[in-house]
């Protein structure tokens, strides 16, 4: 039986469906809108009371005073304050001064080396193009963590992670872009759309790092489960509160709009800051709780991450905190980042990021499926054994009371009973051996594997000629634990099943190997996994098996044909 892929939820398509709107809103602005091709942005983030410091993105060159140039301080727009555009932009209450005639020369009151002058600049169309050019790394960053981010997210649906990647992926695109073009003092002449696109790219951007910090949670196995889901719904939702919170609370204390809105990199800051914060404390524990073979899966990744959120910690957040501007710009900050979508990308190559999640669904999964085991145990000795034991009991008793007067009926009854014995010894061995294999403690894990193999030969129900299995391992195995010896006896019995079954192999070899884990690896020459193949309830154990443990396996499909099936699990079940 196949598992169904349930799905996506309907926040997560919300979610994705806002962010995605935001930035295209934002862009069909820039794009459509000619104004004066200057912007504020995020990089050089200064707003005062009487104006904001503009970048110029102008493409003429003379003569200077047709256009804005370089760190003008853009005081008015047309001969009204830039505090009264801005004023009437996010006060619904107050009328705009007046609505300027599009495409009409608009006059600029700024000072320009130290001197105050007034540039007329005809609206043009804004240069997008260039500007990304001039960020590419940071473009460069943000397209290709969500085209891997993407690639995941169709391979695998089903998993939570992938759907955590592609909404964090998606929403540092939709902030990043906009960031990277910034906002025109125009924006607050104009109002509407364009502003608050703009608005809103501030808790989209918390997406990415919320994203990262879920990851990190969930990465954490041996966390409780009830306080992890906790836990990951705060992160989603309290750093989006805490920004709106901030920023409400800013504008009270704020003497005037402009410089509340110089306090929204602040507030952004030292949101995404507490969340750095935790993603690098997490990040280590996790990285130092988690199983060799999971930290050797995941150890690039990891390291990718706590480079770019020390990075962006220590030359974004802190300076802006501290001085109000930040050390690097993001495009910079972007290169030392693009070692993350990277990491993803050969992660996914070799099909390792899917285990963190795999781990934490085949985790509750075992909590359930050892529950029943637990209560078909219970029943089985209440209900069968003993009641046969019971019943024996009695019929002792009988025999004791009628030894003498009637022997051959007493020695009837024996008989009987001795049949009922050994019928509840057979039990006993039968529930024994479905909690453990008795091979495993009369012959060792590898002559375990190793005779179940010589016994596919005569499996009754199989058609056709079996493939011949050879079992390769150390004579002697250092001392395994007994959940790591059923695990890896469990994996290797379903994954030679299969190849019996339904690979139409010739040869089958299991090789077992003792390193820092156990590893079994098993290879056929069959047909392979067919196209479109999806794990059934035998191949889910498998991995469910080692994930229980802390290890991990993988079933793959051989580039010279056949099918590969790799586990890796603890020496110790600690």
């Amino acid at each position: 039986m196949e598992r169904a892929r349930p799905p996506w939820s309907v926040l997560t398509i919300v979610i994705l469906a806002l962010s995605v709107g935001v930035l295209v809103v934002f862009l069909a602005v820039r794009a459509t809108t000619p104004a004066e091709q200057a912007y504020v942005s995020i990089d050089h983030w200064d707003w005062s009371p009487t104006g904001t410091t503009v970048q110029s993105v102008a493409t003429e060159t003379s003569p200077a005073d047709r256009h804005l140039a370089d760190d003008d301080a853009v005081l008015a727009i047309d001969g009204v304050s830039l505090e009264d555009w801005a004023s009437a932009a996010v006060d619904p209450s107050r009328a705009a001064p007046f609505t300027p005639r599009p495409g009409a020369p608009l006059r600029f009151a700024v000072i320009r080396g130290g001197a105050p002058t007034t540039v007329v600049v005809a609206p043009a169309p804004f240069p997008i193009v260039a500007v990304f050019v001039a960020g590419w790394p940071l473009v460069l960053f943000s397209g290709l963590l969500v085209l891997v981010s993407g690639f995941i997210a169709l391979r695998r649906p089903d998993l939570p992670v992938a759907r955590v990647l592609i909404v964090g992926s998606v929403g540092n695109l939709a902030s990043a872009l906009p960031w990277q073009l910034g906002l025109e003092p125009t924006d607050l002449v104009r109002g509407g759309p364009g502003l608050v696109s703009f608005a809103l790219t501030g808790p989209i951007n918390l997406l990415f790092w919320a994203a990262a910090l879920h990851i990190i949670v969930v990465f954490q196995a041996q966390a409780d489960q009830q306080r992890r889901r906790w836990a990951v719904w705060a992160i989603w939702f309290v750093p989006p509160i805490a920004l709106v919170v901030g920023v409400l609370a800013t504008r009270v204390s704020s003497s005037s709009i402009l410089a509340w809105i110089d306090t929204w990199t602040t507030v952004q800051s030292a949101v995404v800051g507490v969340l750095l914060v935790l993603g690098l404390v997490g990040t280590v524990m996790a990285y130092r709780r988690a199983h060799p073979a999971l930290r050797h899966d995941v150890r690039w990744i990891a390291l990718a991450f706590a480079v770019a959120a020390a990075a962006t910690l220590g030359f974004v957040i802190v300076p802006i905190l501290l001085t109000g501007k930040p050390l690097i710009t993001r495009p910079a900050l972007a290169l030392l980042a693009l070692p993350i979508p990277v990491a993803l990308a050969v992660a996914v190559v070799r099909d390792r990021l899917f285990e963190i999640d795999v781990l934490r669904q085949s985790r509750e999964t075992l909590v359930v499926a050892r529950e029943d085991e637990r209560r078909r145990l219970r029943r089985d000795l209440h209900d069968g054994l003993g009641p046969s034991l019971a019943a024996m009991t009695v019929k002792l008793g009988v025999a004791r009371l009628q030894v003498r007067a009637d022997p051959a009926a007493t020695e009837a009854l024996l008989d009987e009973i001795t049949g009922e014995t050994q019928a509840a010894i057979a039990e006993v061995r039968r529930l024994a051996s479905a909690l453990r294999p008795p091979a495993l403690d009369e012959v060792g894990l590898v002559e375990a594997i190793r005779r179940r193999a010589d016994s596919f030969v005569v499996e009754p129900g199989l058609t056709g000629a079996s493939p011949r299995i050879d079992v390769v391992g150390p004579a002697e195995l250092p001392s395994l634990s007994a959940a790591a010896e059923v695990a890896a006896y469990r994996i290797a019995v379903e994954a030679m099943t299969n190849v019996v079954r339904h690979a139409a192999a010739q040869t089958c070899r299991v090789t077992i190997g003792v390193g820092e884990t156990l590893d079994l690896e098993i290879v056929d020459d069959g047909a392979g996994l067919p196209p479109g193949w999806r794990m059934g309830i035998g191949t889910a154990a498998m991995r469910e098996r080692a994930a229980e443990l802390g290890g991990r396996c993988t079933i793959e499909r051989r580039p010279g044909g056949g099918t590969r099936v790799d586990a890796s699990l603890p020496l110790s079940a600690g």
